[in-house]
């Protein structure tokens, strides 16, 4: 899927280019995945292909946001208990009685 293909790309351009703002990299990479897309995924010509440009890049922005506050909610989690603690949930909790 393309949008994917954008967002991977924004998050390792903002890795190489911490200094750029978030959007120059969304238009970016945009532009490059979605270079020559005139049609939407259909094959129907779209009427405004700058408000579908627009759309992506807005879609693009908001999984990059998501992805990067995923990532940054795992590295808040640097405790080795509070990390195993978490990765062995459900397996921790007791199993529940029945009494017959």
């Amino acid at each position: 899927m393309r949008i994917n293909a954008a967002v991977q790309l924004v998050i390792r351009l903002r890795t190489e280019r911490r200094s750029a703002r978030l959007d120059e990299l969304v238009m970016e990479a945009v532009d490059t995945v979605f270079r020559g897309c005139g049609t939407d995924p259909t094959g129907i010509d779209m009427r405004s292909p700058a408000l579908l440009h627009q759309n992506v890049m807005i879609e693009v922005l908001q999984r990059v946001r998501q992805e990067v506050a995923m990532g940054s909610a795992a590295s808040c989690q640097s405790d080795p208990i509070d990390v195993a603690s978490a990765d062995s949930f459900p397996a921790s909790d007791p199993p529940a009685w029945i009494w017959r």
